[in-house]
C-alpha cells in the first residue's frame, strides 16, 4: 500500500486537474466524469492509507498500564 504522503500527492494532483476541468468548457462531460471518478478513488485510497497508518501506530503503542506515569 502506498504511503499517506504518496496518496496525498496523488490526491493533490488529481484535485488540481479536477478544479481546472470544472471551469474548462473544452473538456467533455465524459472526461469530467472520469476525472471525478479518479478523484473519488484517490480520496478513498488516501483515507485507507491514513487508517492503516493510524492502525499501525496504535498497534505499536504500549498499553496504558505499561506506560510510565
Amino acid at each position: 500500500m502506498p504511503s499517506v504522503t504518496e496518496c496525498q500527492q496523488n490526491f493533490d494532483e488529481i484535485s488540481a486537474i479536477r478544479q481546472a476541468a470544472k471551469s474548462d468548457y473544452t473538456v467533455s462531460n465524459a472526461r469530467k466524469r472520469e476525472i471525478a471518478d479518479e478523484y473519488r478513488a484517490a480520496a478513498e485510497e488516501r483515507r485507507a492509507a491514513s487508517a492503516a497508518a493510524m492502525a499501525r501506530g496504535a498497534a505499536q503503542k504500549p498499553p496504558p498500564s505499561a506506560r510510565a506515569t
